[in-house]
Order: structure tokens, then sequence, then C-alpha cells
């Protein structure tokens, strides 16, 4: 059984789509992972995912999420063996809360599934409020999660 979080700055956009998509891929292979997501920003602690995401979601097939924002902190480095972040921002935010080099080889990018090392950041579609934009950021983790299933998924099954 495999342990992952997906970070975003907020926690209402990019890492809970993350978390949403890859729960639900999970639970078609019956897979019993755990899978989180958290954020840095403090003032959206308890927010909903963001509506227009729950509707672009919702259009590609995936169920509604009854998912509350909340804060990263550092024992979830203990409880998580994959924290993937979405940008360069968040990935910098992640590394400053390590502890130690056990805590920084947990962190990587959620682009680095697909693309190894180019550290490719995800940019906010809520940010830009650009439908095109979400869409695209919904292909890109959809992309890196089915990388992910293969590569730890296939192991545990």
């Amino acid at each position: 059984m495999m342990r992952y979080l997906f970070l975003c700055q907020g926690n209402v956009c990019r890492s809970n789509m993350a978390e949403q998509i890859l729960k639900e891929k999970l639970a078609k292979i019956g897979s019993d992972s755990i899978v989180d997501s958290a954020g840095f920003e403090p003032y959206l602690i308890g927010e909903e995912t963001d509506e227009r995401v729950q509707q672009a979601l919702i259009a590609k097939g995936y169920q509604p999420s009854n998912h509350r924002s909340r804060l990263f902190q550092k024992a979830d480095f203990d409880n998580f063996d994959e924290i993937y972040v979405m940008d360069s921002n968040v990935y910098k935010l992640a590394k400053e809360m390590a502890r130690n080099e056990n805590d920084l080889k947990k962190i990587d990018y959620l682009m680095n599934e697909v693309y190894p090392g180019r550290n490719i950041s995800i940019a906010d579609p809520c940010l830009l409020d650009d439908i095109h934009e979400l869409n695209n950021a919904i292909e890109m983790i959809e992309t890196a999660i089915d990388n992910i299933i293969s590569k730890y998924e296939k192991k545990v099954l």
C-alpha cells in the first residue's frame, strides 16, 4: 500500500483535482493506497473544491468531491510515501518544511512522473479563470497519475 499526497498553493484546485482523480482510478483497480492533498494558504482552510473544478471533473466522468482544504504539515512527511507538488513555488515551500534528507527525497514535481527531471509546473487554472487551461491541467494530471499507477500500483496488485 502506497500513501500519496498532492500539494498546491491553496488546496482548492490542482492538488485536490489530483487527489480525486487518483482516488477514483485506484478504486477501479481495487487498490487500498491512501491519497490526500494539502496546501499552504491558511485563509483557505476548510474551503470546498473550486466550483469550476468540480464541474470540469464531473464533465470528464469523475464523482463530485466532498474535499475540504487543509494545510500541509511537517507530520505529513511521516504519513506519506510520495509528495507531489504542482509548481516551483510549492516545491520551495515544501522543501523549506523538510526536516531531513528523507523528507526531501519524498518531494517531487507531479509532472516528473511524465517528464523525469524536467520539473514542469502545472499552472493554476483557477487563477487564470480559463476553461481551456482547466481542462489542460486535468489532462496533465491524468497522464501523470496513469504513470504513478503503472509505477507503484502494478507492483502492489
